[in-house]
């Protein structure tokens, strides 16, 4: 049952090119929980996303339109300076406080991530994915699933090639965020020397518990933990899928945008 629900939400998540909702999210940096709170519309193909902010910084925006933007998301902060500025989705910037770049805001990224773990562990998934009472959460009837992991553990890795925290996170569907909290010092970009031994988690996470939707077959709650416990949350709501979005859309002279 519980895969059934899984394999379901795996099929109908890449079905959605486009989806627009609201999103409460919940991460660990630096050992104490953030939370944030945005409404995000985005399109997979072409990838474009808009971000507009509600906590902590009412009206911040965010716009990436891959046709247009050169590499570069622009950012109203809705404060000092005052003015546009355009950043690098991967830089330090727009990556302060975050777990996942403005490139992992659909569902394809998480969904990735839950996939790989059960096509690895398909000989023994019914002992590690299991179905729990149902919820009704964000005024959605849900499906509530727990995925614990008793592998989860941190190996070291030796670098074969010069390579990024990026590229490893990736290959092997881990958390960057999680590698570098256990390699103090290293940034997003920096590349490892070959030989270079760092420690990484060999998996994503050891216990995951979401609801899933009934009617549309998505995620409304997932919570990720790790050893400590409550590593990163996120909760949706107002889910529009596959939404008609305006032709002006994704530019940034679009009359509901602040630019």
């Amino acid at each position: 049952m519980a895969l059934t629900i899984c394999e379901k939400m795996f099929f109908q998540t890449k079905k959605i090119n486009s989806i627009s909702f609201e999103i409460k999210k919940t991460e660990r940096i630096e050992g104490k929980l953030i939370t944030q709170k945005a409404k995000i519309d985005f399109n997979k193909k072409p990838f474009k996303v808009y971000v507009r902010q509600e906590f902590p910084t009412k009206g911040m925006e965010v716009l990436y339109n891959a046709e247009t933007n050169k590499n570069e998301a622009l950012v109203n902060t809705n404060g000092f300076p005052w003015v546009n500025l355009k950043l690098d989705p991967m830089g330090k910037t727009m990556r302060n406080n975050q777990h996942h770049t403005i490139f992992e805001s659909g569902y394809d990224y998480v969904i990735s991530i839950l996939e790989f773990l059960v096509q690895k562990h398909y000989a023994e998934i019914h002992s590690l994915v299991l179905k729990k009472e149902d919820v009704v959460y964000n005024g959605y009837q849900c499906s509530q699933i727990q995925f614990i992991n008793p592998y989860f553990k941190y190996i070291k890795y030796t670098a074969e090639k010069e390579e990024s925290i990026l590229d490893i996170a990736k290959r092997y569907r881990i958390s960057e965020y999680m590698i570098l909290e256990k390699n103090k010092g290293l940034s997003f970009h920096e590349n490892l020397k070959i030989g270079q031994e760092i420690v990484i988690p060999n998996e994503y996470s050891p216990k995951m518990i979401l609801y899933v939707c009934k009617q549309n077959h998505v995620p409304i709650l997932m919570k990720v933990y790790d050893e400590k416990g409550l590593y990163e949350q996120y909760e949706y709501s107002n889910i529009s899928i596959n939404p008609n979005f305006a032709a002006n859309e994704f530019t940034e002279d679009f009359e509901e945008y602040d630019f």
